[in-house]
């Protein structure tokens, strides 16, 4: 809970320093940033797998079912990946 904590001060931190905008950001922190960006994407995909690994092994446990627990596993999975890659990307405006 800390760490969520200090990446939102953080970010608060990025939004007081650069209220201008990203356009007069050197090429050099774009392209540490466009790192960053892809980093986060991975990671969220990391995340998913072992939140629904944690879930199948606690199913497994409870209902010692391995055919549901998959099951169970599987559509959390694609659950948290629908909300959080399919949902913003259906969202997302285009660029003007």
């Amino acid at each position: 809970m800390q760490m969520l904590g200090a990446q939102m001060l953080f970010g608060f931190q990025m939004e007081a320093a650069f209220p201008s905008g990203f356009d007069k950001v050197s090429c050099t922190a774009k392209r540490f940033h466009s790192i960053g960006s892809a980093l986060v994407i991975i990671a969220l995909v990391l995340l998913a797998f072992g939140i629904a690994g944690d879930i199948y092994v606690i199913l497994d446990r409870i209902f010692a079912n391995g055919l549901f627990a998959i099951a169970a596993a599987a559509m959390l999975l694609l659950g948290l990946l629908i909300l959080w890659y399919a949902v913003p990307l259906a969202l997302r405006k285009p660029a003007s």
